[in-house]
């Protein structure tokens, strides 16, 4: 099922817990799927993207009504393979890849 995408945005997660915005799409498109770096015709690419780091998590924010409710968040590693991998907290609070 299709939804409307009015934001996206994607953020670099940083030592300390900072997040560095690395992708944002504003807009508004209807989509089943969103693809890293794709071109969508009713969004336009304001920052970004940047190539995605192995060893590196994530934070992806998609905004699909307006306004400033966020209606989709995750977090998630590219681990030592290239492959996207579920996030695990080690016992410091920092998210790891599994």
């Amino acid at each position: 099922m299709p939804f409307e995408v009015n934001t996206v945005w994607l953020h670099r997660l940083e030592p300390g817990g900072s997040r560095t915005r690395i992708w944002r799409l504003e807009g508004k498109q209807s989509l089943r799927s969103i693809i890293y770096g794709a071109k969508y015709r009713g969004l336009k690419n304001v920052e970004g993207p940047e190539k995605l780091m192995r060893g590196q998590c994530y934070e992806v924010v998609v905004w699909t009504t307006e306004g400033a409710r966020v209606d989709y968040s995750a977090d998630f590693c590219i681990n030592e393979t290239g492959t996207v991998a579920p996030v695990t907290m080690d016992p410091f609070g920092k998210l790891q890849p599994q």
